[in-house]
């Protein structure tokens, strides 16, 4: 497992997983907020390429 770190703006900027929305794709969960501004996501295993428009 790793852990994907976005700025909390990025959410608003539709990001992507290999062509799919983020929150679409089910090996791909966000992790509950610490505060800081940041968004947190568990990744597990694989190849992906992450796109924000």
């Amino acid at each position: 497992m790793a852990e994907l770190i976005l700025p909390a703006g990025a959410v608003g900027r539709n990001p992507r997983v290999n062509g799919v929305r983020l929150r679409d794709i089910p090996s791909i969960a966000p992790i509950p907020s610490s505060g800081d501004g940041k968004i947190r996501y568990s990744v597990g295993s694989g190849t992906y390429e992450f796109e924000l428009r």
